[in-house]
């Protein structure tokens, strides 16, 4: 998708600990550091998301305030993110990979002050790609793994991973051929609207229709493995 011209900025702030998040000193500062990138690069802020006490390895669609700023983003109503560094988005590689990968697939932008990341620019459009070989190379090791799980698994006769309801699996499937273009949010409405329910009924939401998605993934590529193996 073409990069939007970035004029709307989302201010993302997070912090972990209990003790910043009672004095509010963390995500204050976060905020105020923010402001000014924002106001040297002519940028109008529209909305300041912040995650209170919650750990930068949990994934960007479970922590609330994320996840809307990522929904915002995709939907348009913003043109980047800024944050004042790259773990305040993300502690693990992978998940800041997607995220980039994320923003070049809807047209935003992402910028993390301390790193003099900016994907508007060359430099951090470089940046991008180089987290995104990291996290090619956290994959390849996690498929190493899995490899070396069914061996063990096929000399012991026993079968490796978890059984997948049928509802998660065709939910998974159908949200992976809506996917590119939408935004979780998006895909969870129609296939609310669809008829697809979860194994107990409920209706999708963002969060749980990105997780049937991410499960559909690890299965087939689980089942590639196997039979290449």
């Amino acid at each position: 998708m073409t990069d939007r011209d970035a004029k709307r900025a989302i201010i993302y702030c997070r912090v972990s600990t209990r003790a910043q998040v009672e004095n509010g000193n963390g995500l204050a500062s976060q905020a105020e550091k923010c402001e000014a990138y924002a106001s040297l690069h002519d940028l109008d802020v529209v909305e300041i998301i912040r995650d209170a006490g919650i750990s930068g390895a949990t994934a960007p669609e479970d922590r609330p305030g994320l996840a809307k700023a990522l929904s915002l983003l995709d939907s348009g109503e913003a043109d980047c993110i800024i944050a004042t560094e790259l773990s305040r988005l993300s502690r693990v590689a992978f998940h800041n990979a997607e995220i980039f990968k994320r923003a070049k697939e809807s047209g935003w932008h992402v910028c993390a002050i301390f790193q003099g990341v900016d994907t508007r620019t060359p430099a951090g459009k470089l940046m991008a790609g180089i987290l995104a070989e990291i996290a090619e190379y956290e994959r390849e090791l996690i498929r190493e793994r899995i490899r070396a799980g069914l061996d063990k698994a096929k000399r012991e006769g026993k079968r490796l991973g978890h059984k997948t309801s049928r509802e998660t699996r065709e939910a998974g499937a159908r949200a992976l051929d809506l996917r590119p273009g939408e935004t979780w949010q998006k895909i969870a409405d129609r296939l609310n609207a669809e008829g697809y329910r979860r194994h107990n009924g409920a209706t999708w939401n963002r969060s749980a229709i990105y997780k049937a998605a991410k499960a559909v993934e690890r299965d087939r590529e689980a089942e590639s493995i196997r039979q290449g193996a």
